[in-house]
């Protein structure tokens, strides 16, 4: 029997910060007003992105997830083209809802884990072009005195790599309060005393003494912080490793996430939202 090919994703932390108590209802409606808003957003040069589709998925426990196409195209608005025969410079009015060079790919939205899901298909929607979409859209639609971080999730193993580092010269770590789905002690901590002080962003900048270097495994604070970053921020670190001096950007170390592919494309998509919640949600808590 051939192997299955792989359904390969990256995740995206979406954090709604409000007055009242954030729900996975709250996040449904969050992601259904940006569909239905039909709410674009420049990414990059002339390409434009936003959410061509969207269904309401029954999952395996019996929650809801919101699946369909997320789309990259260009907005065109200037006027004037080349008539290329002629070697001449025309007037030609494109029809105002129309627009070329669609590429898009599919996502998953799981309001239970507040994560959005990306598939990933080479020259569609990157990451980056999502990662802006999402903040600047769901920002949009949010409400008054309302506001949403979105984090894609940052490689457990360059974050281990810096924490097991046996000499760190710089570390910056830039963190704020979680979807209360932590369950590190330390990470739990630094996370506990963000929301306790009504903190929503906070950044550290660490130096070491000349000659030294920082030990983060001693730090309570700074192996917290290192560790709410993979999901609720991003980490930078200059570190010396056998061949040399190195530094290490999490946010450009994203995890990359995969399950088999099925037959039926609902099926793929739930296997990905499942995953994701027994990652994310092991305990069913909201």
């Amino acid at each position: 029997m051939p192997r299955k090919k792989e359904v390969r994703f990256y995740v995206f932390n979406i954090k709604l910060i409000s007055e009242t108590k954030s729900t996975s209802s709250s996040y449904t409606s969050l992601f259904e007003k940006l569909y239905k808003d039909m709410v674009d957003v420049n990414t990059r040069s002339t390409d434009h992105v936003f959410l061509r589709t969207q269904y309401r998925t029954e999952n395996s426990d019996n929650s809801e997830i919101l699946t369909g196409k997320i789309s990259r195209f260009d907005r065109i608005d200037n006027n004037e083209w080349l008539d290329y025969k002629k070697r001449e410079i025309v007037e030609y009015e494109i029809p105002s809802d129309l627009f070329p060079n669609i590429r898009e790919t599919e996502y998953v939205f799981i309001p239970d884990a507040h994560r959005f899901c990306l598939i990933e298909n080479s020259g569609t929607v990157s990451k980056t072009a999502a990662e802006k979409f999402l903040t600047v859209g769901l920002n949009k639609v949010c409400g008054i005195n309302e506001e949403v971080f979105v984090d894609i999730e940052k490689s457990r193993d360059a974050i281990e790599k810096i924490i097991d580092a046996k000499f760190i010269h710089r570390l910056e770590v830039n963190i704020s309060y979680s979807n209360n789905d932590l369950n590190e002690e330390f990470t739990k901590f630094v996370d506990d005393e963000l929301r306790e002080a009504g903190v929503t962003k906070l950044s550290l900048k660490g130096k070491a003494h000349s000659g030294g270097s920082i030990n983060v495994s001693e730090s309570k604070i700074l192996s917290g912080a290192l560790g709410l970053s993979a999901s609720n921020g991003d980490a930078k670190a200059t570190i010396d490793t056998e061949k040399g001096r190195e530094t290490i950007i999490t946010k450009d170390n994203p995890e990359r996430y995969s399950v088999e592919e099925e037959d039926d494309q609902d099926d793929s998509m739930r296997k990905v939202a499942n995953k994701i919640l027994r990652i994310f949600r092991p305990n069913g808590n909201n």
